[in-house]
C-alpha cells in the first residue's frame, strides 16, 4: 500500500510540473481508478508546405517532442497510446524503424533532448523533424526502445479520416 501511495504522490508531482506549464497541448482525463494524460501534436495536415519548412514550425515540433519524451520518461509510463492507425504506422513509421541507421539517428535525437536542447534538433540533418510523425516517433522510441513500456496504436484507419476531408 505504501508503494502505491508513493507512486500516486510521484505522479501528482509530475502532473503539477507539466500540466500548468503545457496546458495548450496537454490535458488530463481521470476516472475513479485511472489517469490518462494527453499530449497533442503539431497537426501538419492543414499546414502549408511553406509553413512546415519554417524554423518556428520545426521548433514547435522539437519542443513538443521534448515534452512527450520527458513526460513518458518521468512518469515511468506503463502504456503509451499513439493516435495512429496500423495503416499510417506502416506508411509513416515502419520505413523509419526499418532504416539501418534508425538506432544511431534516434540516439542522436535523444542526446539532444537529454541536454534540454530541443532547438538543436533544427540543425540535426539526420532526420526530418517537420513531419507530423516525428513527435509520435519520439514517443514510440522512448516507450518501446528506451524503457519498458507498452505502445498501443489507437486510431481509426487514415483512409476513413481522409474521406471526411
Amino acid at each position: 500500500m505504501l508503494q502505491l501511495e508513493a507512486r500516486e504522490k510521484a505522479i501528482k508531482t509530475i502532473e503539477d510540473k507539466y500540466l500548468d506549464k503545457n496546458k495548450e497541448v496537454m490535458c488530463k482525463l481521470q476516472n475513479f481508478n485511472k489517469k490518462v494524460f494527453c499530449i497533442g501534436i503539431q497537426d501538419d495536415m492543414f499546414t502549408s508546405l511553406e509553413n512546415r519548412k519554417s524554423d518556428s514550425f520545426k521548433l514547435n515540433i522539437a519542443k513538443n517532442s521534448q515534452l512527450i519524451r520527458d513526460f513518458i520518461k518521468e512518469a515511468d509510463a506503463e502504456n503509451v497510446v499513439l493516435e495512429l492507425c496500423d495503416e499510417r504506422y506502416e506508411e509513416d513509421i515502419g520505413p523509419v524503424l526499418a532504416h539501418p541507421n534508425y538506432d544511431k539517428t534516434m540516439t542522436g535525437v535523444h542526446r539532444r533532448l537529454d541536454k534540454d536542447k530541443a532547438d538543436k534538433l533544427l540543425d540535426y540533418d539526420k532526420i526530418a523533424i517537420n513531419e507530423g510523425s516525428f513527435e509520435m516517433l519520439v514517443g514510440l522510441d522512448q516507450c518501446a526502445h528506451r524503457m519498458p513500456c507498452k505502445t498501443i496504436l489507437g486510431e481509426r484507419q487514415i483512409s476513413i479520416s481522409d474521406k471526411r476531408y
